[in-house]
């Protein structure tokens, strides 16, 4: 009877398991595109694709491919997707690729409407600048992790498609990352398509009139306790905040201010600025006294997503939990019915 229990369990646990990772949920996608170039080309007809991902994967899992209507809309009534999802609409008109990302789905959210800005575009650079750009920096094990967020701003009406460099690619954004990064990671948003080509890192989307964000992450070596590295301006920056732990790391470099300590969120931090920053321009940052212990502290913006992964698990584990329960209890029910 023992032997029954078990195999049962496994039975139990395997079919759970199975159907938890099998199990499709249908939703549907509306995609609203907006003209917001006045006077601008017609949208209807422009070819519009909807990516689906699943958590902690930048490499979309399904594809579905129409076209928008006379009123800039296109319907996807069939989308499938196991347990959690994420929608990535993509645009194209008048040389352009535009992008939205929609809402998480899962199985009570299955349909939602994604609405995107679409813009005439140019080959004329429209003017932009750096509003703001935060480096997050912290020692982590044998190595310093920078983390950085900057917010482009660029004006007009139409989209800029960039400049065109020598790979035969338009890049609308084109700036240099320290030579001896490692791990480096972009695409943290999906929407920014972030390339490194031979040590730059580099949009070859358009950029589009308003503020658009990019995030960047890479590791440095540290020598000893301290560290060194420049950053390098794409464009004209008002400011450049600079956050280090307060646990006796001091940052210096020509035309870096503050260094007061203050709590951000539940850390305590130091602060520091360089202001009006030219386009092209280099900052050098010199750090030093870094903790000496195997795992310091890393400033970085935090993730939102849901595993896939830890939902399945926790699926497989309530399974193997009822398993475990007919084990024991099976054979208890077996000894209790044998003659004393």
């Amino acid at each position: 009877m023992k032997r029954i229990g078990v195999a049962l369990a496994w039975v139990v646990t395997f079919t759970l398991c199975a159907q938890a990772a099998l199990a499709q949920i249908h939703g549907s996608i509306v995609v609203e595109a907006m003209q917001q170039t006045p006077g601008g080309a017609p949208l209807s007809g422009d070819e519009v694709v909807v990516k689906i991902f699943y958590p902690s994967s930048n490499h979309p899992a399904q594809q579905y491919t129409s076209r928008l209507d006379a009123g800039g809309h296109a319907r996807f009534d069939d989308v499938t997707y196991p347990q959690v999802c994420q929608p990535l609409v993509s645009v194209r008109h008048a040389g352009g690729e535009f992008t939205a990302v929609g809402a998480p789905m899962n199985a009570r959210v299955t349909g939602q409407t994604i609405k995107i800005g679409i813009f005439d575009t140019t080959e004329t650079p429209n003017p932009w600048s750096v509003s703001a750009r935060d480096v997050f920096i912290g020692r982590y094990g044998d190595a310093l992790e920078v983390s950085e967020r900057f917010v482009v701003q660029s004006s007009g009406d139409k989209a800029w498609t960039g400049q065109l460099a020598s790979d035969g690619l338009r890049y609308t954004l084109d700036m240099p990352i320290p030579p001896d990064a490692a791990d480096i990671s972009v695409n943290n948003d999906l929407v920014q398509d972030l390339r490194l080509t031979k040590g730059r890192l580099r949009n070859p989307g358009p950029l589009l009139p308003g503020d658009t964000t990019f995030e960047l992450r890479y590791t440095l070596p540290i020598h000893g306790a301290k560290a060194s590295f420049d950053l390098d301006a794409p464009a004209d920056t008002k400011m450049i905040m600079l956050i280090v732990p307060d646990d006796g790391t001091t940052l210096a470099g020509p035309g870096i201010t503050g260094g007061e300590p203050t709590v951000d969120g539940a850390q305590r931090v130091r602060m520091y600025q360089v202001f009006n920053v030219k386009g092209g321009q280099t900052v050098t940052l010199s750090l030093s006294n870094l903790p000496d212990y195997d795992e310091g502290t890393v400033l970085a913006p935090s993730s939102g997503w849901l595993s896939v992964g830890s939902i399945f698990g926790a699926i497989c584990g309530l399974a193997l939990l009822v398993g475990s329960i007919i084990i024991f209890l099976r054979p208890a029910a077996g000894l209790a019915k044998e003659p004393h």
